[in-house]
């Protein structure tokens, strides 16, 4: 059974300091931060979905994906975390607007393809259970990224997790 209320938060930066234009390149056919826009959906009514972003192109994909958007202009405004100037705010109006306050707010990566609904929800079991006061996902897994030097070279010596690994 899901709790009352979820409000879910996708921060997502026009410009990733790694990978130019991350969020909106696509991975089979779609936007990267179309899957997080997908799983927040799929936990959550679209009304209590929030993207924030700098970039009008983010914001554009959030608005055809029928959720809240928020440009936020100025890289030193931009919020790392709820709790920030202007989620707090932002999550007031989306809760007066509704009629219904948030239990639990979600803070979802913007680039987490692999990241499924059962996820957060089995998060937000546990923390209705009383036991805890946040939740955070991890991975020890080393870190596979790529560096842009007038093109892209891989940032690992070897590619893991792959099906010629066995997984």
């Amino acid at each position: 059974q899901q709790p009352s209320s979820i409000a879910v938060f996708i921060p997502a930066m026009g410009n990733c300091h790694k990978i130019p234009r991350k969020f909106v390149r696509r991975l089979n056919g779609e936007p990267l931060i179309s899957y997080s826009i997908h799983v927040a959906k799929e936990v959550t009514s679209e009304k209590r979905v929030v993207v924030l972003s700098d970039d009008e192109e983010i914001d554009l994909i959030a608005s055809r994906a029928s959720v809240n958007s928020v440009l936020i202009k100025g890289e030193n405004s931009f919020p790392r975390r709820f709790g920030e100037k202007p989620t707090i705010q932002i999550l007031y109006d989306i809760e007066k607007a509704i009629g219904v306050a948030a239990d639990f707010v979600v803070w979802l990566g913007p680039s987490s393809p692999l990241v499924r609904p059962r996820d957060i929800t089995e998060a937000i079991h546990e923390l209705a259970r009383g036991r805890h006061e946040a939740i955070f996902s991890a991975s020890r897994e080393t870190q596979q990224g790529w560096i842009y030097e007038n093109t892209y070279q891989p940032a690992f010596a070897e590619v893991l997790n792959s099906r010629r690994d066995g997984l």
